[in-house]
């Protein structure tokens, strides 16, 4: 009895037998990118589905299950997706680990991708400085670099970063998302 990609991936994701959402934390982590382990191993799960009955057989090495999480990272964290839907429950599944920064669904998701094409210099700059909130002085020497360089890196993430904040996605109003965040209009005197 053949088994159907769905009835496989549903097994795979059960409990996730093969650690795939530690994978991927890890994974994202060791990269300093910004995006929801999760649905980083949801994806990868689906890649290996996939080409596991194209091959028609069942492999799990490290070095497989690396290279689905691979394929995952460059489709999921990288690409701009079409699917706004997609974004926005990605943007919720980083707003639940606290990585929101007062940005909601697709505009979280596209702001992650802009910081996530960063240089890996400047994702770590970022982190330590914005993230973690830790000092100039000790992200700089953590980077081996000096502190104006470490500063710059983290500058351009943040502009990026705040530039697909401020850009509307397909099927989004940012005007509402912001008026949401900044509270009622204020009452002027006349």
């Amino acid at each position: 009895m053949e088994t159907s990609a769905r009835e496989l991936l549903a097994r795979l994701a059960a409990g996730d037998p093969l650690g795939m959402v530690a994978r991927a934390e890890t994974r994202l982590t060791s990269g300093c990118y910004l995006w929801d382990a999760e649905d980083l191993a949801r994806r990868a799960l689906a890649l290996l589905v996939h080409r596991q009955l194209a091959e028609r057989r069942v492999r799990r090495s490290a070095e497989f299950l690396a290279a689905a999480l691979e394929s995952a990272l460059e489709e999921r964290v990288f690409e701009a997706s079409s699917d706004p839907r997609g974004e926005r429950l990605v943007g919720q599944g980083l707003e639940l680990r606290g990585l929101s920064f007062g940005v909601h669904g697709a505009a979280l998701a596209r702001a992650c991708r802009a910081h996530n094409r960063c240089g890996l210099d400047a994702r770590r700059a970022f982190r330590g400085l914005v993230i973690e909130g830790r000092g100039l002085d000790e992200v700089a020497h953590g980077l081996g670099l000096d502190a104006g360089r470490t500063a710059r890196l983290a500058r351009e993430v943040l502009l990026k970063f705040s530039q697909e904040i401020r850009t509307p996605g397909p099927r989004e109003d940012v005007l509402d998302v912001a008026a949401a965040d900044c509270g009622p209009e204020p009452q002027h005197r006349s």
